[in-house]
């Protein structure tokens, strides 16, 4: 086990306030209403002790307090969606670089983490295969291992082998796909499995996997071009993924080098400051200190060593956010080039009935190569968000192009229905207070007095956070 693996004990890859901020992000996001549910029960039963409700009640206002410090978050954010509304097409176009058509020598895909679907299948919409139709590669982040083993463990990432066919039939003829294993959840079934799971994709006709530390975390689809992957941290301590601060070792300087990270947060909708002023020093600069700071602090290593050449990316597309972040073009003043940023691809697909996780961002881009100045660059790309429609009843996932978030040229998850819920609160109430009084020989007038005492509270933080997800929390136009 060598010492430079990228995460700590029990798996958390962060510091004690990363740790406490992944805790809040989670609590808001998945687990808020219960939470004030837990209020209202607490002001049903008033036998309970006073302190339960100040810790519940302190639990929701701290919640409050994060989606404020969220909404500081969006205003720091400048960054904002680039590309032009295609109205025959349906997602968003821009020309990179102007250079003419026929220089194109490769056009690749990409798209975001391919999360376990359990017993759901998965189809695809004609508009996603009119979006990949002719495309040479397309990449994706496996999250997690292949094994058709049975295991119950929610907290551990596994695909059943028929991934691999749903994947294939994303157009006609079948693309050729690129699965990147290295993330924090491809130790999560050991040494074995990860290997598994490797010589499974690699065994499949059109398929080819990269993530392997020793050997295969980089890979070639074509000359002079050049893909490389990292994680920032895993789950389990091991010494066969490729770690995210080693990726400059793969860079190749004669070659168009594409970046396919796994950072290391997650469930966060707008960019941190400090991630995109790194993330585009890589453009730039390219220096390791840019990427050791990406690094949680107690992860950090010495620089690995001095590079005679900067090692620059000139494209980047992340993967782990499990929600789509914003897609930039990034100028380079020193060689008049553009580059192209994607911090992340969200969800690709997602069995998951929360909102959040059932929405991504894929990417299509064609890759140059003039005669004139004999390097390599980005001409078009074509991106759009799509959306997985879960169908509970039929067990699948239809996975199609978001056109509604297309046209906004935003996405924005936090579509907290919080009126609707309340609504729905009440009338559960205002049905069972009458059984509930005669079940407990509780007094109407008892019930109707607790219920606008904790409708009160409830409304108070459900209106709050209502107010700030949807009027504040929106990307710049």
């Amino acid at each position: 086990m060598t010492n430079e693996t990228p995460l700590n004990v029990f798996g958390i890859p962060y510091d004690l306030i990363e740790t406490f901020r992944w805790i809040l992000k989670h609590i808001i996001y998945d687990l808020f209403y219960p939470l004030t549910l837990v209020i209202f029960i607490f002001f049903f039963f008033q036998s309970v002790p006073s302190y339960f409700i100040l810790l519940a009640i302190c639990v929701s206002v701290i919640s409050l307090c994060y989606f404020v410090f969220y909404w500081i978050q969006s205003i720091r954010s400048k960054e904002k969606n680039t590309g032009t509304y295609d109205e025959k097409r349906g997602w968003r176009v821009e020309m990179v670089n102007e250079i003419n058509e026929k220089d194109v020598i490769y056009e690749i895909g990409f798209v975001g983490d391919i999360m376990k679907m359990r017993d759901y299948t998965i189809t695809f919409d004609k508009n996603i295969a009119n979006f990949f139709n002719g495309i040479d590669l397309i990449v994706g982040n496996l999250e997690g291992i292949i094994n058709d083993n049975k295991t119950i463990n929610i907290l551990r990432q596994k695909h059943k082998s028929a991934i691999l066919n749903y994947l294939a039939n994303i157009t006609e003829p079948p693309p050729k796909w690129l699965l990147c294993i290295s993330n924090n959840h491809s130790a999560d079934y050991k040494e074995k499995w990860f290997y598994a799971t490797q010589d499974a994709i690699d065994e499949r006709s059109n398929f080819s996997s990269f993530g392997e530390k020793t050997k295969k975390q980089f890979y070639i689809p074509k000359e002079g071009i050049n893909i490389v992957s990292g994680t920032m941290w895993n789950n389990y301590k091991n010494d066969y993924n490729s770690n995210f601060r080693e990726i400059n070792l793969y860079h190749n300087p004669d070659s168009f080098n594409i970046l396919y990270p796994h950072w290391h947060f997650e469930n966060e909708c707008y960019v941190r400051r400090e991630i995109v002023k790194r993330c585009k020093s890589l453009f730039i600069d390219g220096v390791y200190y840019a990427i050791r700071k990406l690094i949680p602090k107690r992860l950090r290593r010495p620089p690995i060593k001095t590079y005679q050449k900067k090692p620059i990316w000139d494209l980047i597309f992340g993967h782990h956010t499990h929600v789509p972040q914003p897609i930039v073009v990034v100028p380079n003043s020193k060689n008049h080039q553009n580059y192209l940023l994607a911090y992340s691809g969200g969800n690709f697909t997602s069995s998951k009935w929360i909102a959040k996780h059932q929405h991504g961002l894929i990417l299509r881009c064609q890759i140059a190569k003039s005669n004139k100045t004999n390097a390599y660059t980005i001409r078009n790309i074509e991106w759009s968000y799509t959306k997985c429609n879960r169908k509970r009843k039929d067990k699948n996932v239809h996975i199609n192009i978001d056109i509604e978030h297309n046209l906004k040229n935003t996405y924005d998850f936090r579509a907290i229905k919080v009126l609707k819920n309340l609504f729905i609160v009440t009338i559960c109430y205002l049905i069972f207070t009458p059984i509930i009084s005669l079940l407990f020989s509780i007094s109407l007038l008892s019930l109707i007095v607790v219920f606008f005492r904790a409708l009160g509270v409830i409304g108070i933080q459900f209106f709050a956070v209502w107010v700030v997800s949807r009027l504040l929390f929106k990307y710049k136009k």
